[in-house]
């Protein structure tokens, strides 16, 4: 227990899966979009990476620290309740769950306005994305390379390998959920030797179709895994792409997907070598 600077009584403790649940509709309330069914793989990413304040026996504040690999902790949920904004909270539960991640580089996607305030933390700005959105646009040519499956007809290890190698490394238990599930979906590209080569997901939110990741080696087969998923569906896409990746960025466009709103990835300990020209979709904001 600790106090608050008006003096109140604040208990400090970790996030069960109704919690994560709690948290996946704050961040909704914020304006971030997160898909309908997250919470289950946002907990299972890592059980222990999710934090809260309470006061008065009521949820406070939230923020997460999930451990994507051995070196990287990816910071996310950082919300505290509008009218307890300012009353030294959210900053308080920040110090101690920071306190337990001293080896790991943390990494994080973070709102322009609140740059100013990660920088006097110690962080970087590493670059930019942007969340691409607009109607579906339907069918389009086939891969250039190999043939679209469902990611469940290929090997799960498989998958998990190439999924790895796109970003802070392997999630199975993360992947597990993500891949499949209700309003969820996923596909692959193999080549003829069943040989992953692309990867993508999608899962709905409140306001639509959300897709990520989109995990490709060019923007003609990226493209195709964003319309194998979105054929059928009849309203808003959405897609997060990261902006150094200006085959991305003309692939949504070229869908007919215009910029929302940005945010910045942000680290604090070192930058991870990710293949930025390879990811044509973020797997979400809040992990990553």
């Amino acid at each position: 227990m600790a106090l608050g600077q008006d003096g109140t009584a604040v208990e400090f403790g970790k996030l069960d899966p109704d919690g994560v649940q709690e948290a996946v509709r704050w961040v909704d309330s914020e304006g971030w979009e997160p898909g309908l069914t997250d919470a289950d793989a946002f907990f299972a990413a890592d059980p222990d990476g999710f934090f809260r304040a309470d006061l008065d026996g009521e949820l406070a504040a939230t923020m997460s620290a999930v451990r994507v690999s051995e070196t990287v902790a990816f910071l996310g949920f950082y919300i505290v309740r509008p009218e307890l904004r300012g009353s030294g909270i959210g900053k308080a539960l920040w110090d101690r769950t920071l306190a337990g991640l001293g080896r790991f580089v943390l990494a994080g996607d973070a709102v322009p306005a609140q740059i100013p305030n990660y920088e006097s933390e110690g962080f970087t700005v590493a670059y930019r994305n942007a969340r691409f959105a607009g109607p579906s646009s339907g069918s389009g040519p086939d891969p250039t390379h190999g043939e679209i499956l469902p990611a469940t007809d290929v090997s799960f290890d498989d998958l998990v390998e190439f999924d790895g190698r796109h970003c802070f490394g392997p999630r199975p238990e993360f992947l597990r959920r993500w891949i499949e599930g209700e309003g969820r979906a996923s596909v692959v590209l193999a080549d003829e030797a069943g040989t992953v080569t692309g990867f993508a997901a999608s899962r709905m939110s409140g306001l639509g179709m959300r897709i990520g990741p989109v995990f490709s080696s060019n923007p003609e087969d990226a493209r195709a895994l964003v319309l194998s998923l979105s054929r059928n569906h009849e309203g808003r896409i959405a897609v997060d792409a990261p902006l150094p990746n200006e085959a991305a960025v003309e692939m949504l466009t070229e869908l007919g997907l215009t910029p929302e709103f940005e945010t910045a990835r942000i680290y604090s300990g070192g930058t991870p070598d990710l293949p930025l020209d390879q990811i044509f979709g973020i797997t979400s904001l809040e992990l990553g």
